[in-house]
């Protein structure tokens, strides 16, 4: 296979890739730990169970 992605060009992509990883971890962690998800109130979802 022919490679097209330069250093700088992977480098960024790497990075960017982990950071969004990151990102997307942290936001999974706050949402589960304090129990609301910010994108499920416009769309009326509820998955609360009172027995938790």
């Amino acid at each position: 296979m022919i490679r097209n992605v330069g250093t700088l060009d992977r480098t960024v992509r790497l990075a960017l890739g982990a950071a969004f990883v990151a990102v997307t971890g942290v936001v999974l962690l706050v949402t589960g730990a304090g129990r609301i998800c910010p994108l499920y109130l416009p769309f009326g979802i509820d998955t609360f169970d009172d027995r938790d």
